[in-house]
């Protein structure tokens, strides 16, 4: 098109002009890397002479040279003259490759963790081998009599709510029903919760407080139902969970959306020789099990019940599956006066013994009463008893001590995963904000040196102040006019 509108006035720019646009480009990406070694060494080893690889002697020289790389056509040339075993391997198999295209360093002062992370799945590096980190959703999301798994780098907001589609047979707009919808009165895995983008994200919001999900486009206004549990995954920024960091630090997701879980589990791997042991015996025996039934399924004869049985669980994923439906849909339990009771006065009872902070809210209640009945219908009983409470109590006490604990103070602190600040930093917060406001009465702004020695007095070391500061400018209460000057926004 440059040329037909345009061109060019100079004979030799267009003569480069019409070379590029007649030039044919190599459009097959389908090379295979690292392999001109190997070549040089299955060549020498068979005693042939680069004629004599299959192909035209400067092709075959480029590959052994390294300065291009071989198609998979091309290597298969070369494999199937030769007839060499390791080669006719590579020919003949699945593998592919992809390039790498950016490596960052991030300074840390912890062991590095190295991750490979492929667009719309996530995988992870572990023993030289590209493993999977959502087995346990994709699992929970077999096993649920109804259940809907979506990746979070591949889900938009309306895809897990409800998009306005345009109708070409009704001639008008149409409701097409997201995951969410879809899982009604089911779960929802939603892997990859930190990937998702904030907007997309914001979508749970409601689905998650209400159970509905409200429509208002291209003149359809409609509620629809989204009664399910939602299951999400995320990973820490920087690949190991931390225990004694704030989880709102760790993992990029709004505290808004945090707090709207029940339920918080970080998973750790902690070497354990008992644990490992089984663990390692199980996989093994899954993967030697696995050769064994595909190896005599190609020899043409049955894989026998004594192979089933070394990987068969201790509960038929089939009989779980219509355990948890007839639950679902035969038990509706009834909470029983004394297991009220108790749990009325553990909620007051733990809020009452709390001095600053807040250990608990209305929502944890709600969260209290929800385990409880799941608790009991599992069981199927009709009855919320005692014990279903104290387990409800056990379950939430456990989440809030590894991700709600002040772990300056010791004190449960709901506040950290409500609004990712700890009571104890907001004093610490306050006293900085009276500082730089008193400073900047005399001063057009608060330098950092002012700002230490005052908070110095208060009782602030300097890397607590550097800290407070930092989540002061992420968090809108402080902004720096200038290099080192420090003001309040309001």
């Amino acid at each position: 098109m440059y040329k037909e509108k345009i061109g060019l006035i100079s004979k030799r720019k267009n003569n480069a002009l019409n070379y590029n646009l007649n030039k044919k480009n190599n459009l097959n990406i389908d090379l295979i890397p690292n392999i001109s070694k190997l070549l040089k060494k299955t060549r020498i080893k068979l005693g042939l002479k680069q004629s004599e690889m299959g192909l035209t002697r400067s092709t075959y020289a480029h590959y052994e040279q390294n300065n291009r790389l071989p198609t998979y056509s091309s290597f298969k040339k070369i494999a199937e003259h030769t007839k060499d075993k390791h080669l006719l391997t590579i020919a003949n198999s699945n593998l592919f490759w992809d390039e790498i295209i950016e490596i960052k360093e991030i300074k840390n002062d912890q062991k590095y963790v190295y991750d490979l992370e492929v667009s719309q799945v996530h995988n992870y590096i572990a023993n030289s081998v590209v493993v999977h980190n959502s087995q346990l959703l994709k699992r929970i999301s077999k096993i649920a009599p109804k259940a809907r798994f979506v990746s979070g780098k591949g889900a938009s907001g309306a895809g897990l709510t409800a998009a306005v589609v345009k109708d070409e047979f009704l001639k008008g707009w149409s409701l097409e029903a997201g995951a969410l919808v879809l899982a009604d009165l089911g779960v929802a895995c939603v892997d990859e919760l930190d990937k998702m983008d904030s907007k997309d994200r914001a979508a749970l919001h409601q689905a998650m407080e209400q159970q509905e999900i409200s429509v208002a486009k291209a003149g359809i206004n409609a509620t629809l139902k989204s009664r399910c549990s939602l299951l999400g995954a995320a990973n820490p920024k920087f690949g190991r969970f931390d225990e004694f960091a704030s989880i709102s630090d760790q993992i990029n997701m709004p505290p808004a959306l945090l707090s709207r879980f029940d339920l918080i589990f970080p998973v750790t791997d902690r070497p354990d020789r008992a644990r490992d042991t089984n663990l390692a015996q199980h996989i093994l025996s899954v993967h030697t099990v696995g050769e064994r039934m595909e190896q005599e399924g190609h020899a043409g004869g049955l894989h026998t019940d004594e192979l089933e049985r070394i990987v068969k669980p201790s509960i038929e994923p089939e009989f779980l599956r219509k355990y948890i439906a007839y639950a679902k849909r035969s038990i509706f339990p009834v909470m029983a006066p004394e297991a009220a009771e108790r749990l009325k006065n553990y909620y007051v009872e733990v809020r009452a013994s709390a001095r600053d902070s807040v250990p608990f809210t209305p929502r944890q209640l709600e969260a209290f009463v929800r385990i409880a009945e799941a608790s009991a219908r599992i069981r199927l009983s009709d009855v919320v008893a005692i014990e279903d409470v104290e387990r409800a109590i056990e379950i939430v006490d456990y989440y809030l001590e590894k991700v709600g604990v002040d772990r300056e103070t010791g004190a449960l602190d709901i506040d950290i995963i409500t609004t990712g600040i700890s009571h104890s930093q907001k004093d610490k917060m306050k006293i900085l904000t009276t500082i730089i406001k008193n400073i900047c009465e005399d001063k057009e702004y608060a330098t950092m040196d002012d700002i230490r020695e005052r908070a110095m007095a208060e009782g602030l070391d300097d890397e607590t102040v550097k800290n407070m500061m930092s989540k002061m400018i992420r968090g809108g209460i402080i902004f720096e006019p200038r290099r080192g000057g420090y003001r309040l926004t309001s």
